[in-house]
């Protein structure tokens, strides 16, 4: 009995021992077998992903957004065009409303070379002119508004300056391609400056002025 119990511990030993192996076995070759299957699938899914959502999305909308940029640079050229206009037919019509009450007022005076023009009805008159002798008072008697007169300040950031006072930083800067196309930017103090006076500076100016 003691040899048998010995023979059947050292079976049951060495079959144990064989299950362990085999599972240790198997265990290494599911994982050969598996790990570059798992491999192989994620690369696929990876590709799938960065070919067909991430670079055809990503590329759409930057086409959307390029499409986008430029529909919104022709509005702004549009708009900036439309705003010179509107600018160019304002100054015309105050030069035509300053000549008609000259001649109205009957006043011998001269008034030639209108540099610029800056009008806020029934507030203020500003003219920059070289040559002008017209009596002030009956203009400004004659439209109900304070009527001023610069002598010769030819040079827009010079007459923004004029108008806004003394410390103020006005300067020119190219927008377009030519050298010659500026604007021009004047940076106030809020509270040195009444509306008034502000918008009288816009319109010397041509474009809005950060205030």
């Amino acid at each position: 009995i003691g040899v048998g119990q010995v023979l059947l511990g050292f079976l049951f030993d060495n079959k144990e021992d064989k299950i362990r192996e085999n599972k240790s076995k198997l265990r290494k070759a599911l994982r050969e077998g598996t790990y570059p299957m798992l491999d192989n699938m994620n690369k696929k899914v990876e590709d799938t992903f960065n070919d067909e959502i991430l670079k055809k999305g990503v590329d759409d909308f930057g086409n959307i957004l390029n499409d986008m940029s430029y529909m919104l640079a022709r509005l702004g050229e549009a708009q900036r065009d439309f705003a010179n206009a509107l600018v160019k037919e304002y100054y015309n019509l105050n030069l035509e409303l300053l000549q008609e009450a000259i001649e109205y007022s009957r006043q011998p005076g001269l008034l030639s070379s209108v540099y610029h023009i800056a009008r806020i009805p029934g507030e203020k008159f500003i003219i920059s002119a070289e040559r002008c002798s017209i009596d002030k008072k009956k203009v400004s008697n004659l439209l109900g508004e304070n009527f001023v007169v610069i002598d010769k300040i030819e040079k827009k950031p010079d007459m923004v300056s004029w108008i806004l006072g003394c410390g103020v930083n006005v300067k020119e800067f190219p927008t377009g391609a030519s050298a010659n196309d500026k604007k021009i930017v004047a940076i106030v103090p809020t509270s040195t400056v009444d509306n008034t006076t502000f918008a009288l500076a816009q319109q010397v100016a041509g474009v809005a002025i950060i205030k």
